[in-house]
């Protein structure tokens, strides 16, 4: 047996025990109704309060909340301390359905639901899996859920898998949405403009590309990508990323594939 071939074999027994592997967390997921959570690592950045919003680390001020919501930073606000963590990925499960996923990160908090059961750490090859499948199924509010993890979770590129939502039409509006605005974040983190200024002429910035995106999209579309690409104001082109990943147009997606494939 040559060297070439047992290393083949080696390459071919990884490959199926990962496959194996997610697909034993699905069944473990699935099997009972009632909450089920486990964790994962998280990418470096990455924090929240255990309970009800995450950072993603790309920059700026704002936060995810629970329910998907994403809220900039406003002067005043009282925010619990932001503590980096694994990822907690929670989800309900009634019937072998799944209803809903909810991703937490930072000090965990204990359950109080008696039917709760935890799966503990997984490989963040096993979850990655997991979600891109409970994605892929296109069923319910636990879909769009599963991709705020797959976006978080430590040592992946999530770019190419998120491309690929984009592009495939038998996705629902709501998932490729959620897709959109991640690849825009991505976008922006990648050009370095994701963590811009915030002060008064930024306002006005803003306000500025809010009344273009709302042109119609043979306006809007081709002038958003320009500024994206040339403005040279950061929060102009950070502004510009965001509509243009609000936009649901291809040209849009194109933009994203092209500035998230630069090495």
């Amino acid at each position: 047996m040559t060297r070439h071939f047992v290393f083949a074999l080696a390459v071919a027994g990884v490959a199926l025990a990962t496959r194996a592997s997610a697909q034993s967390l699905q069944r473990r997921a699935f099997n009972g109704d009632g909450t089920v959570q486990f964790t994962v690592a998280s990418r470096p950045g990455v924090c929240g309060d255990g309970a009800t919003y995450v950072r993603d680390g790309f920059g700026g001020n704002g936060r995810i909340y629970q329910g998907g919501n994403y809220s900039g930073h406003a002067r005043g606000d009282n925010w619990p301390p932001c503590s980096p963590g694994p990822l907690r990925v929670v989800a309900t499960v009634s019937g072998g359905e799944l209803l809903r996923l909810r991703t937490y990160a930072g000090p965990p908090r204990a359950s109080n639901d008696a039917t709760s059961r935890d799966l503990g750490t997984v490989s963040v090859s096993e979850a990655a899996e997991f979600l891109t499948r409970v994605v892929e199924r296109a069923q319910g509010r636990a879909s769009g859920d599963a991709i705020l993890p797959l976006v978080l979770a430590d040592s992946i590129v999530p770019w190419p898998t998120l491309i690929r939502f984009a592009r495939d039409e038998r996705l629902s509006r709501a998932i490729h949405s959620t897709t959109n605005f991640w690849l825009a974040r991505g976008a922006a983190a990648k050009l370095g403009v994701a963590d811009h200024d915030d002060n008064e002429d930024d306002d006005v910035r803003s306000s500025a590309v809010f009344a273009l995106s709302q042109q119609p999209k043979d306006v809007a579309v081709p002038r958003l990508i320009d500024l994206a690409r040339h403005a040279t104001h950061a929060g102009v082109r950070a502004q510009a990323l965001f509509w243009l990943g609000q936009s649901n147009d291809t040209r849009a997606i194109d933009v994203f594939e092209k500035i998230l494939g630069r090495r």
